[in-house]
């Protein structure tokens, strides 16, 4: 057994329906962490290793269907961090928003019943005060002062005056919001790269998402107006010591 699912109703019986939606999000939660966690695919199948006679408990095992460096018990150890930091009000490393959601769905259903995952050498007790640890952390962004290099691809007026800049490194869309004053300079930017400065939303995965309060909106030139290797070699700045760029190269190769 590497992870089981209890719950305790206060009733005398757990309603079938209550318990098979539990150990549907439990599911759905292990197969979420393996991904992030890891980085790829499920690669595990997680099988009945037991149901206890006398009370709402699911013991589970995994069985890999890929070969894999890390077990269902490094899983189930991911997910017990996690479920035991939210109850704390803390969001576990590398989380991102879709984990805490889930999280969110399986501790909604302990309202009114005892709730715990556990693994051989831990116990997570899963309370209903996670679904309001998970509501606040999901409407906390995080914000620092930075700047985002790319392609400006678009403007906006519906929601105030925005461009969207396509990430030179991640390639994904930041809305950018600026000042009246910066629409010609935008409008003549469109298709070009350009960098935006100010203060900076970043998704829980750590890629930014929005930047408000620009404070810098610069424009690259084209490159096909950037000066060469051959003009730079060239300059009044002599960078090569009045060698051409053949000459300069062969000489680093022989120092």
């Amino acid at each position: 057994m590497e992870i089981s699912l209890y719950l305790k109703d206060q009733g005398i019986r757990v309603p079938f329906a209550a318990f098979v939606a539990s150990a549907r999000k439990l599911l759905d939660l292990l197969e979420s962490v393996e991904v992030v966690a890891y980085q790829r695919r499920p690669a595990l199948n997680w099988e009945i290793y037991d149901l206890k006679a006398k009370s709402a408990c699911v013991e589970l095992v995994a069985v890999p269907r890929d070969k894999v460096t890390y077990s269902g018990q490094d899983v189930a150890n991911h997910l017990l961090n996690g479920l035991e930091m939210l109850e704390k009000g803390v969001r576990p490393p590398g989380w991102p928003d879709n984990l805490l959601h889930l999280a969110s769905d399986l501790a909604s259903l302990s309202k009114g019943r005892r709730m715990v995952v556990r693994s051989p050498n831990r116990t997570a007790e899963v309370t209903i005060r996670l679904v309001a640890n998970a509501g606040k952390l999901l409407e906390s962004p995080v914000q620092a002062w930075g700047s985002v290099e790319g392609s400006l691809k678009m403007i906006s007026t519906v929601k105030g005056i925005q461009v969207n800049v396509y990430d030179v490194i991640t390639g994904r869309p930041v809305t950018c919001f600026i000042e009246d004053e910066m629409i010609p300079q935008a409008a003549n930017a469109i298709n070009r790269r350009v960098s935006v400065s100010g203060l900076v939303t970043y998704t829980p995965e750590g890629y930014p998402k929005s930047i408000r309060q620009v404070t810098d909106f610069i424009v690259f030139p084209p490159d096909d107006e950037l000066p060469s290797v051959d003009d730079l070699l060239s300059s009044n700045l002599d960078l090569a010591g009045g060698l051409t760029l053949e000459e300069f190269l062969e000489k680093r190769r022989n120092d």
